[in-house]
C-alpha cells in the first residue's frame, strides 16, 4: 500500500542517515539505537550522564539506555508491547463504542479533514476504523494536535488529552524502573 510504501522509505532514509554520522551498517542498529547515534553524532549530545531514547510505534515501545560516550555505551535494549495503538486506537475506539465522539469535535475548515473524521467516527469495523486513524493522522497529525489547546475547554477533549497522558506516563516509569535496576546491578552510575 501507499501508506506501507511511504513509512519504509522514511524509516530507511532516517536508518540511513543515523548510520552515516556513526559509520555503523544500516541493518545493525534498532530503531532506539538510531535514535541516540542521532543524537549522539548529529546533535552533538552527550551520554556521559546517561541519556534513555524511546520510539514510541504503533506496536512497541522500544527503549535504549546509553552511558558514557565510547562506542560500546548501550547498556541496555528492550521493547515493550504498550505503544501508540494502545493508548490512541484502542482509547478512540473504546470511547467511540460508549457514545463518546471525540473525534468529530476536532473539526475545523478542510473541508476533507471534516469528511475524514466523520468517516471515522460512522467506521463500525474496528480494523477499518485503525487503517482510517492511521491515514488521519498520518496527514493531519500537526492541525490536530495543534488544534487540542484551543478544543480544551470541551470536557471529553480534555479527559482524552489527560488519559493521554497518563498512559504515556506509564511508559516514562517503566523506564525509570529500567534505569533504577540498572543501577542496582552497578550498571548505571548516578
Amino acid at each position: 500500500s501507499q501508506y506501507q510504501s511511504t513509512w519504509n522509505s522514511l524509516y530507511t532514509e532516517t536508518i540511513q542517515q543515523a548510520c552515516t554520522l556513526s559509520s555503523i551498517q544500516p541493518d545493525s542498529l534498532s530503531e532506539s539505537e538510531s535514535v541516540a547515534e542521532y543524537f549522539k553524532k548529529g546533535m552533538q549530545a552527550s551520554m556521559r550522564r546517561g541519556i534513555v531514547c524511546m520510539d514510541i510505534g504503533g506496536g512497541t515501545t522500544d527503549i535504549a539506555v546509553w552511558q558514557d560516550n565510547d562506542k560500546d555505551s548501550l547498556l541496555e535494549q528492550t521493547s515493550i508491547r504498550f505503544a501508540g495503538r494502545n493508548i490512541l486506537n484502542d482509547y478512540l475506539w473504546d470511547r467511540k463504542q460508549n457514545g463518546y465522539a471525540i473525534l468529530v469535535k476536532l473539526r475545523n475548515n478542510d473541508d476533507e479533514f471534516t469528511k475524514m473524521l466523520v468517516s471515522l467516527d460512522q467506521e463500525t469495523s474496528r480494523h477499518s476504523f485503525d487503517l482510517k486513524l492511521e491515514a488521519l493522522l498520518r496527514y493531519y497529525e500537526h492541525d490536530i494536535f495543534k488544534s487540542l489547546p484551543t478544543k480544551s475547554a470541551d470536557p471529553e477533549i480534555t479527559l482524552f488529552m489527560r488519559d493521554v497522558s497518563f498512559a504515556l506516563s506509564g511508559i516514562f516509569f517503566y523506564c525509570g524502573m529500567l534505569i533504577g535496576h540498572l543501577r542496582r546491578t552497578g550498571k548505571y552510575d548516578q
